[in-house]
């Protein structure tokens, strides 16, 4: 009879090995976790748990507890997890790391991040924002569309891949009741290996990009449009207006101005909330550095974008900048050569001016200047903000020239509708 001893050595030789690497990671785990908790003493009070080490290649740390002490602000995190293939891969690339080379990939999950929308210190936090109908903060506003927390989770997974001289990064994010969101890009960095410090000084080139955001029946957008019809005793039509309207606008604050498809579609988001999805594919990668040079609509064009919004594409993407965006000037000032910018001057001041346009076609042009005609004999001048199915809602300026209002018209009403086109996007 053979003797089991020598196997059994083996097996215990396995598990000291398994368990010097296990008490390895984690006390390296828990020597960092502590020193962040040291250097961000200062300004917050953080709690931990315990460390998890897992052989499948996750270290964290857990039930994390983090006291903002100037706000008295807690915030509570059921994990922090890096993510690699195996334990073995962080000890590998741990050294690289030391090295300043960066590892070829990486994860991390930041799980259950939880907000009581009850507690003081959130309702302060949130005091100021306030929803578009109503006159609650968005705290009370969350609480009586039956919010009683926000718990948000995110991971974000990186992988560098030499054969192909790309980078990955794929990021997903969720908040319970609310929606999801998912976005992934691949640049083109033209290296086999990458450092700390020659990452400094790549260049990539963009080569793929996708996102898409979705809620479901009873989540964010339908709670919504629930409080503001029993705040504000509006029908669904107007509610829906009324939150397109202050989309729109907050859009404009930040120089952004939406085409009419894309106002459309973003209509019948708001009706029946599903997804929304970008897509960006250029048939080469492309130098991101010189996209500031063009207008936002070329370099649509130029990435090859596509965006669906419950799953039908929206058909013209026209997106105006009134002012500088991501580094993108206003749509008027777009760096030219001075000779091409006088041509196109002139000629905008031959083709500049008010053209009459079918009532049925004014969804394209909201945003822009308008002279209303009524059949009682009042004109009208300003801004048309939003359009529904029988009403153009219009900003004009008020008759003491101090502030605006607001006017929403009857399509009925109307004898006929001017409005102010400009270069070689005007038709005869």
């Amino acid at each position: 009879m053979r003797s089991k001893k020598p196997f059994l050595y083996f097996i215990l030789l396995i598990a000291l090995v398994a368990g010097g690497v296990y008490g390895y990671i984690y006390y390296h785990v828990k020597k960092q976790a502590d020193r962040v908790v040291r250097i961000l003493a200062p300004v917050a009070k953080i709690k931990y748990g315990g460390i998890l080490v897992d052989f499948r290649g996750d270290v964290g740390v857990k039930d994390i507890t983090i006291t903002l002490y100037d706000e008295a602000f807690d915030i509570t995190i059921e994990s922090i997890i890096f993510h690699a293939p195996d334990l073995l891969f962080l000890l590998d690339k741990g050294k690289q790391v030391q090295q300043g080379k960066v590892p070829d990939e990486i994860g991390l999950s930041v799980n259950h991040v939880v907000l009581d929308l009850f507690s003081e210190s959130t309702q302060a936090l949130l005091k100021a924002k306030s929803v578009s109908c109503g006159n609650l903060d968005y705290a009370t506003a969350l609480q009586q569309m039956d919010y009683d927390k926000l718990d948000s989770s995110v991971r974000i997974d990186y992988k560098f891949v030499s054969d192909t001289q790309t980078m990955n990064l794929d990021i997903k994010a969720e908040t319970v009741g609310m929606s999801s969101f998912s976005t992934s890009m691949t640049m083109k960095v033209g290296v086999s290996d990458v450092s700390f410090f020659n990452a400094f000084y790549l260049e990539p080139s963009f080569a793929r990009f996708s996102l898409s955001y979705v809620e479901g029946e009873g989540f964010y957008t339908d709670r919504l449009k629930r409080y503001c019809m029993e705040t504000s005793k509006k029908d669904l039509d107007a509610v829906v207006e009324l939150l397109l309207e202050a989309t729109v606008d907050n859009l404009q604050n930040f120089g952004i101005a939406l085409g009419g498809d894309l106002i459309e579609s973003y209509r019948q988001f708001l009706l029946q909330p599903d997804e929304i999805v970008i897509e960006m594919a250029p048939s080469r990668p492309l130098d991101t550095s010189k996209l500031h040079l063009y207008k936002l609509d070329d370099v649509f064009k130029m990435l090859n974008t596509t965006v669906l919004i419950n799953q039908k594409p929206v058909e013209t993407l026209h997106v105006e900048t009134t002012k500088t965006f991501l580094g993108i000037p206003p749509s008027n000032k777009v760096s030219k050569t001075q000779t091409e910018k006088d041509k196109e001057k002139a000629r905008d001041k031959l083709v500049q001016k008010y053209r009459d346009q079918p009532i049925s076609s004014l969804a394209k042009h909201i945003g822009r200047q308008v002279y209303v005609f009524q059949k009682n004999g009042k004109k009208i001048r300003g801004r048309i903000k939003s359009v529904s199915e029988h009403t153009v809602l219009v900003k004009a300026r008020a008759r003491d020239a101090v502030g605006f209002v607001m006017y929403r018209i009857p399509k009925k009403d109307i004898e006929k509708i001017q409005v102010l086109l400009f270069g070689s996007s005007v038709s005869p």
